[in-house]
């Protein structure tokens, strides 16, 4: 991408220089663009204007989604970068949604109720539940 030097008017009416990567910008053609494909390839970057992105939020994230970086610029000079979450980092919850699905688990709020520390215990006559977790300990060791 070649980097081209534009002169715009600002809202005071004067005339500024702003360097700008030229090349389409969202949905003006370069590759497939979101949601037609990968673009440029998974993996590429782009770079990004605070105010374009500001006005093509969808599209770009479209390509984050589909893949790419996004770099964003605040006057030519990098700030961020928008990158796609691994999608490796789901595959744990999946698999516990598919297990809640079958009936296997139920997935908890997250939350303890309010008290539950100050509940009286269960009456465990014997200490049977302490007897198992001692002998399954010393199966599995």
């Amino acid at each position: 991408m070649k980097k081209t030097r534009t002169v715009t008017k600002g809202r005071s009416g004067r005339a500024r220089a702003a360097g700008k990567a030229s090349g389409p910008g969202p949905g003006q053609g370069e590759g497939p663009g979101p949601g037609k494909g990968t673009g440029p390839g998974v993996g590429a970057k782009r770079t990004a204007q605070v105010s374009e992105l500001k006005a093509g939020l969808s599209a770009y994230l479209a390509w984050v989604k589909s893949g790419e970086e996004v770099i964003v610029t605040d006057r030519g000079t990098p700030v961020a970068k928008l990158v796609p979450i691994p999608r490796t980092a789901d595959h744990e919850m999946e698999r516990l949604r598919d297990m809640e699905r079958r009936g296997l688990i139920k997935l908890g709020t997250g939350t303890i109720p309010p008290g539950f520390w100050d509940m009286p215990m269960p009456d465990d006559p014997g200490d049977g539940v302490l007897k198992a977790l001692l002998e399954e300990r010393e199966e599995e060791w």
